[in-house]
């Protein structure tokens, strides 16, 4: 197996030579050579991040685990089980990443990419108009995942969930601390709770245009063009939801928490926001969330009314370590959505959301014909709430 390195020199001589207007009748043969080269840096990349989950696996004390499985495997049912484990349902195939590329673009499919398409479609989606799209290929579902994350950092702080479906959870509500016994003496039940989070699903969908000279972009450069505009869309909806989401047809956002004077600190309009505040609504704060807790504001709410607190010399209420910035001790992410002003500090593992439907494209010429462009569907599905609303307080300016 060549080296990253080798692949990517392949890759920039293709392209030098797509350059060259000398080759315009060769545009076939080289695309031809930069698919089997992007396979070819597939191929190595899941190697790669094998080898690194297999290192894991002996590090944290499973190895052999994986060849142990693969020795079980003699009835039909493991060895379709471990096939499932190796494809993701056929969406991780070379086949199915160059079918899934040629249908959005109006390419023509050879047999085994058409049989590949069928397989993985067949159940989640018809051809016709209506179809939400076929299933996009496993490597590019990962970056559009990844893609998600850095466009709405907050993403990444919560527990999300890949569940198809409606999903009951059930998590920790109020735990009592463990006390000492004495000996032979019956001890009364701690009043623990439960609380059950169910969440159902709710269509997020983003439409996205782009020229049909589409029909001429790599696979590649299509992928890699399309999990931007797909992921930057989803990832803003999805934020905005976890944020401002009333909960009434439609997920419920940290800001639809009751806030009172027990989880929540107010400050007048026309005051400033001061040390004591802050540690008003830290104080406010359980012991329970507090060790992975954050703040989640604007960058306008955070250099407006926090950075001024910063004074070096007297306290470290507000302090930066590499590119990260602490109020109190807690690290602050830039999250937008949230309203200039307002700061909510919280344990965001304590809101789950789920992603229930991976992400499907679909593709239309008809609404765009005049304007000799192609529209791009992406539909996902997902519903989010906190499962604890004391894991979160809030810090606000009054209007004015």
């Amino acid at each position: 197996m060549r080296t990253l390195n080798e692949i990517d020199n392949d890759l920039r001589e293709q392209r030098k030579a797509l350059e060259d207007d000398s080759n315009l009748d060769k545009l076939d043969e080289i695309e031809k050579r930069i698919g089997e080269l992007t396979d070819e840096r597939a191929a190595v990349v899941a190697a790669a991040e094998k080898r690194k989950n297999l290192l894991a696996s002996i590090a944290a004390g499973n190895a052999g685990t994986e060849t142990r499985r693969a020795a079980a495997a003699n009835t039909d049912a493991d060895a379709d089980s471990a096939e499932d484990e190796d494809d993701a349902d056929g969406r991780g195939t070379p086949e199915y990443r160059r079918a899934f590329w040629k249908h959005l673009t109006g390419r023509s499919l050879s047999a085994a990419e058409n049989a590949a398409f069928e397989r993985v479609n067949a159940r989640a989606m018809t051809t016709g108009d209506d179809s939400a799209g076929p299933a996009v290929p496993s490597t590019m579902y990962g970056a559009i995942i990844e893609k998600l994350k850095k466009a709405a950092p907050i993403i990444d702080r919560i527990t999300m969930l890949h569940i198809a479906g409606n999903v009951t959870l059930t998590v920790e509500g109020t735990v009592a601390d463990a006390k000492a016994h004495t000996q032979n003496a019956e001890e009364a039940g701690d009043d623990d709770t439960l609380v059950k989070v169910v969440l159902t699903g709710y269509e997020i969908i983003k439409l996205v245009s782009i020229s049909a000279s589409v029909r001429t972009m790599t696979m590649g450069g299509f992928e890699a063009w399309l999990e931007t505009a797909i992921a930057k869309r989803v990832a803003k909806k999805i934020n905005d939801w976890i944020i401002a989401g009333t909960g009434s047809d439609e997920p419920r956002g940290i800001g639809a928490i009751t806030y009172n004077a027990e989880n929540s600190v107010e400050i007048g309009a026309e005051k400033a926001l001061t040390e004591n505040d802050v540690d008003a609504a830290v104080g406010l704060l359980p012991e329970d969330y507090d060790e992975g807790a954050i703040w989640a504001m604007s960058k306008r709410t955070f250099f407006a009314d926090f950075k001024p607190l910063q004074n070096k010399s007297k306290n470290d209420t507000v302090t930066k370590d590499g590119g990260t910035w602490y109020v109190d001790g807690y690290e602050v992410v830039f999250v937008a959505g949230v309203p200039l002003h307002e700061a909510y500090l919280g344990d965001f593992e304590q809101y789950y959301g789920n992603l229930s439907q991976d992400v499907t494209v679909a593709a239309s010429e008809h609404s765009s014909f005049k304007k000799n462009a192609i529209d791009y569907r992406g539909t996902a599905i997902f519903d989010g709430k906190p499962a604890v609303d004391a894991a979160f307080v809030k810090i606000k300016k009054a209007a004015e």
